[in-house]
């Protein structure tokens, strides 16, 4: 529907190509807006998964590491994490053999379906949940953790799973500045395109003048005036238009000449074919009156030989009586 409505018939050809371009510019923003703010929020996610969540981990495995070497865990891990909680979110889990082994209360600490996956399986994760990204990563008891002995506190096979690291990194803030970009996108693109808007309209108008004037002109030559000549200038398309339009009111005009000679000698042609028939009419009425004649000479011809015929008849009679008298 909306395709119809920028292509209606009822427009002129420089509307038309000006709407075409038009939408496909608007598409183009809008799909370049699209995916300049998905690439943009991947970024984000790519960055702070390598780099803050990364940096985090380390650094908090590191600080644990160092206060189980220094005994005194127990005093100063509430307080760095409390710290930690004016950067990102973080928790940490101990798991439930670190805490047999301790022998510690956390051991009836709560844990969600991610904490427990990774505590049991000692592989991190890294979701996303609404516009926070969160890491679990687990913290294994091995000979060298960050250039430190683990085995040397905990007696517990290398390998084991010791707890887990729960960091959540807000994104809202940088979701609100790629919104920000993408809205100053649409607004620049938006007035890129009432330029390109004027700019599309002024070479239409330009472009497209010869055709309208070829458009008067040929509707002159529609009403009868083929005196009409446009005036071909260049070598494009347009300009052929043009010269076969002058070719063919030429042409039309050198018809209407022929035309009009030919008229002429069919009119002297019937002129003298008229007289011929008068003639023609005259003659043959002449004949029909001495045919009449003829016929009206013939009658009285025959019946004057009827009458001939007809004394003769009584002669004969006569001259027959006449003899049987004498013979008596």
């Amino acid at each position: 529907m909306l395709i119809k409505k920028i292509f209606n018939g009822n427009m002129t050809l420089s509307s038309k190509i000006g709407n075409l371009i038009i939408a496909v510019v608007f598409i183009g923003i809008v799909i370049s807006v699209t995916v300049t703010g998905y690439t943009m929020k991947l970024i984000v996610i790519d960055e702070v998964e390598k780099s803050t969540l990364d940096t985090t981990r380390d650094t908090v495995l590191n600080a644990l590491t160092t206060m189980m070497l220094s005994n005194d865990i127990q005093h100063t891990k509430n307080l760095f994490v409390d710290q930690m909680h004016n950067i990102v979110d973080l928790k940490v889990i101990r798991s439930d053999k670190l805490n047999e082994e301790f022998n510690t209360a956390e051991k009836s600490q709560s844990k969600d379906a991610i904490q427990s996956e990774v505590l049991n399986t000692g592989v991190e994760k890294i979701i996303l949940e609404g516009e926070n990204i969160r890491g679990v990563y687990p913290y294994i008891a091995r000979r060298d953790t960050m250039g430190r002995n683990c085995l040397s506190c905990h007696n517990v096979p290398e390998g084991t799973v010791l707890g887990a690291v729960d960091i959540t990194v807000p994104l809202g803030a940088s979701y609100a500045r790629i919104k920000k970009f993408q809205w100053i996108f649409a607004l620049l693109g938006l007035a890129g395109i009432l330029a390109l808007l004027i700019i599309v309209r002024y070479i239409m108008k330009v472009t497209l003048r010869p055709i309208v004037e070829m458009s008067e002109t040929a509707c002159r030559m529609a009403a009868g005036d083929l005196s009409q000549e446009i005036v071909v200038k260049g070598r494009n398309e347009i300009t052929e238009l043009g010269s076969a339009i002058n070719t063919m009111s030429s042409n039309l005009t050198e018809m209407l000449r022929k035309i009009r000679t030919t008229g002429g000698g069919l009119g002297e042609a019937m002129t003298l074919m008229t007289g011929a028939t008068a003639k023609m009419s005259q003659g043959s009425r002449v004949q029909q009156e001495a045919t009449e004649q003829t016929a009206m000479v013939v009658n009285e011809m025959v019946a004057s030989i009827r009458g001939v015929a007809e004394n003769t008849s009584d002669m004969s009679r006569a001259a027959t009586d006449a003899s049987s008298s004498a013979s008596e």
